[in-house]
This record gives C-alpha cells, sequence and structure tokens, in this order.
C-alpha cells in the first residue's frame, strides 16, 4: 500500500482509500503518515511549495478517537456514509459487538474533531442515492426499523447540507468552482420545492427537486 500511494503522492494526485475497521484504518492512517514526510507536488505539475495533499478516507468506519485525532492532524477528508444507517442499520445490529455501535458512522465525532466531512451515497452500493434521504439519516440516525444508531452522532440540517455540497466540492479538489452559491463559480445547483433547512427530518423525502441548473444552464425541469 505504501509503495502504491507513494507513487500517487509524489505525482501530486490526492488519495482517496476505503478503510473500515481497526485494522484498516491504522493500516492506513499509518501510510499516511509517512507520506506526510515527503514533498506532495501540486497536480499542476510546477511542483508548487505549500500545497496540502489533503488525502481521504473513504467511509472512515468505525474509528475510535485515536484514529480521528490522527486523521486531524493529517487533513485528511472524511468521506462517511451516514445512509448507510437506513440501508444497513439490520446489519450492524446483527454483526457488530455492542461496543461498536457507537463508532457506526460517526459524524458528530467527525466534526468535532475538526475534519472536514464530505457525505457520500456510495451508490450504487446503496439502493437509493437520494442526497436527502443521506440528509435524514445523518439528523436522525435510523435503522431499517426506525431505531437510532448511535443517536448522539447525529448532526444538524445545516452541517448535513454543507456536508454533501461543500464539503463534497473540498474533497474532490473543487472548492473554487462549486460546493456553493458564490459568484464566480460554476452555478450547479437545484431548485427543491421545500427548505432542507426549516423541514423536519421525518419529512425530508417528501422534497422534490423541481429543476437542475449545470454550468448555470438547465438541464432538468420536473
Amino acid at each position: 500500500m505504501l509503495n502504491l500511494a507513494q507513487e500517487a503522492h509524489t505525482a501530486g494526485f490526492r488519495i482517496g482509500t476505503h478503510a473500515i475497521g481497526d485494522r484498516a484504518l491504522d493500516q492506513i492512517l499509518d501510510v499516511y503518515e509517512k507520506l506526510a514526510l515527503t514533498p506532495f507536488s501540486s497536480p499542476s505539475g510546477r511542483g508548487d511549495t505549500g500545497v496540502r495533499a489533503r488525502h481521504r478516507i473513504e467511509h472512515l468506519g468505525l474509528p475510535d478517537a485515536e484514529h480521528l485525532r490522527r486523521s486531524k492532524a493529517l487533513e485528511i477528508i472524511a468521506v462517511p456514509q451516514t445512509v448507510f444507517l437506513p440501508a444497513l442499520g439490520s446489519a450492524f445490529r446483527r454483526y457488530l459487538p455492542d461496543e461498536y455501535i457507537p463508532r457506526c458512522y460517526p459524524v458528530r465525532a467527525m466534526l468535532d474533531a475538526g475534519l472536514t466531512v464530505a457525505l457520500s451515497s456510495d451508490a450504487p452500493v446503496v439502493p437509493d442515492d437520494n442526497p436527502l434521504l443521506g440528509m435524514k439519516a445523518a439528523i436522525d440516525r435510523l435503522d431499517p426499523q426506525g431505531q437510532p444508531i448511535a443517536p448522539e452522532q447525529a448532526i444538524t440540517a445545516a452541517e448535513a447540507l454543507y456536508a454533501y455540497t461543500m464539503g463534497g466540492a473540498i474533497a474532490s479538489g473543487d472548492e473554487s468552482n462549486r460546493g456553493s452559491l458564490t459568484p464566480g463559480k460554476w452555478a450547479d445547483l437545484t431548485i427543491l420545492s421545500g427548505d432542507p433547512l426549516s423541514t423536519p427530518a421525518a419529512e425530508l423525502l417528501g422534497i422534490q427537486v423541481q429543476q437542475t441548473y449545470v454550468g448555470g444552464q438547465l438541464a432538468y425541469e420536473a
């Protein structure tokens, strides 16, 4: 893993590694810590100095406090999937030891540790990749039976929306051109039938996409 990652790192590529569980997280953090000792060239190929690697961990599944501390020190971007709670929550309860349930995609702990979080659907692994379902799960953290999984790890609607928009842009290195409604950006946006910031979590899935714009041009209309 280190040899593969070293090749990408020294060429100026950000790395996204899928990791779930103690051993996987320990191994990839060990690798990323070694990479941090090696100069990182920007993707421009100009060898710019001062450019941060900002490598990613996809899922960042079942982390403990030490994993989060090490991730913050490396400025790693976390890409978890709260949508796994309604999609796979029954399996988590069936197969995980009780002490691991509080560590199921603990987004509150990730944010409190200072990590940049980009919420993800992980499509096509899950049957429903609706971002509003991911937002709902981040807020209410309900399993398929409607029972909460680690409710103390819930985040606010505003935090969830940011993680799905600006968080995703930061994770892909596109924060300068998308992720927010800001002059000079590309105007990739959707018009919704309701406000996800004021709609109760239980009603979020009733919100419909009315229009989608790509680069400021209408690409979809209901």
